[in-house]
């Protein structure tokens, strides 16, 4: 009787539990956190407030301001920068239009740099201390920047030499364009002559012995022909000084190329 009591008993609490609705206690974790065994969870960890792995707003400092090792300082301005502002302004001489500027018909023009400026002015270079285009080889060297740093280079008469003004005026040095100077009696001429084409004769009209001259080869001037014979013409013209052709004449003159004045002028 007993043993049957206990058998109910036993059968009674099995099916109590089996009908039960609630879910049996989780087992607590490692954290201490209780959840379903069943589909276990795994926890994220939140990102610390300081974590800088997080891409700023603004980028670092790097491209805010460049590296400064890397850059290369400005070159220094030159003490003797060339004064464009001075160009086309009223001048008398070279020097009052500034540093690399020439007086051109008493306007300030643009001078030479180097000798590359001078290229189209045959036998010059270019003395930058005046901005000019000059013959720097002749008459030992009288227009170079050595001997000529200041004034102007200017030709004597018949374009035998060359000289340079040291106090420069407007006759001699505010006339002449670029890769002339200024000659006695003639004005403004080539600064250098050329061989095989040369103007020396005219240059030296009134010398009874004109046609004797000829372009230096080794200084670019003129010099006179060694030997040179003018002919008969020579004779008539040692009395007295001749007149060059195109000048006005006398019957009492002689011209220098050997022809009588005819309607008051020399041919």
């Amino acid at each position: 009787m007993k043993r049957t009591a206990y058998i109910a008993l036993c059968l009674i609490a099995f099916f109590a539990v089996a009908c039960s609705t609630e879910d049996p206690a989780g087992i607590p974790t490692d954290n201490g956190v209780i959840g379903d065994t069943d589909t276990p969870q795994t926890d994220t960890p939140a990102l610390p407030d300081n974590d800088t792995s997080v891409v700023p707003d603004n980028p670092g400092t790097d491209t805010d301001t460049p590296a400064t090792d890397d850059v290369q300082p400005d070159a220094d301005v030159p003490v003797g920068d060339c004064e464009t502002g001075n160009v086309g302004k009223n001048c008398k001489t070279d020097t009052e239009c500034g540093a690399c500027n020439i007086c051109v018909n008493a306007k300030c023009a643009q001078g030479c740099l180097s000798d590359t400026d001078c290229s189209t002015y045959t036998g010059t270079k270019c003395n930058k201390k005046l901005g000019r285009c000059v013959n720097l080889t002749a008459a030992s060297g009288a227009c170079d920047e050595t001997k000529c740093a200041s004034g102007c280079c200017y030709a004597e008469k018949g374009f035998t030499a060359l000289k340079c003004a040291a106090t420069a005026s407007l006759a001699q040095c505010g006339i002449c364009k670029q890769g002339e100077v200024y000659m006695d009696g003639k004005q403004c001429v080539p600064s250098a002559c050329k061989v095989g084409d040369t103007k020396c004769a005219t240059y030296n009209a009134s010398d009874p012995n004109a046609e004797c001259f000829e372009c230096k080869a080794g200084d670019l001037i003129c010099a006179e022909k060694s030997p040179c014979s003018t002919g008969s013409a020579l004779l008539l013209l040692n009395a007295k000084e001749c007149i060059p052709a195109g000048e006005t004449c006398s019957e009492n003159d002689t011209c220098c190329s050997g022809q009588p004045c005819i309607q008051g002028y020399c041919y």
